[in-house]
């Protein structure tokens, strides 16, 4: 019986490895970047990371493809992100690129937010 259900429900399967696929493959971070966009970005990344891992797609269990999936996807005004890969190689784990991209959308925030702007305009200091 199992064996039955397994041959039924394999096209659909393979059909959903493939949609995940082409969405990751097409998920873009599109310039000009803003704090909520980045968040938005980050978040659909994960979203469908979790639908590969569902999926049991071959890459979801891979921490450096995870990183380099997403590094890929990013445009070039933060490229001091994906400049981390080049200078830690391997050791750049999905831990801490998390950790260096919550920095750089916490940034985006205080460079855009007005009342951060409004402080440091009466302050005299740049941000």
């Amino acid at each position: 019986m199992l064996e039955y259900l397994a041959v039924q429900f394999k096209p659909d399967i393979e059909r959903e490895r493939r949609e995940i696929m082409r969405e990751i493959s097409s998920l873009l971070l599109r310039e000009p970047i803003n704090a909520p966009a980045m968040e938005a970005h980050y978040d659909a990344f994960m979203k469908l990371w979790d639908r590969g891992t569902e999926a049991d797609l071959p890459i979801s269990n891979d921490e450096e493809q995870m990183v380099d999936t997403f590094l890929g996807s990013l445009p070039q005004c933060l490229s001091h992100i994906v400049f981390m890969r080049s200078t830690l190689g391997k050791g750049l784990t999905w831990s801490t690129l998390s950790h260096e991209w919550k920095n750089a959308v916490s940034l985006q925030h205080r460079q855009f937010d007005p009342a951060v702007q409004a402080q440091a305009m009466a302050t005299g200091s740049r941000q």
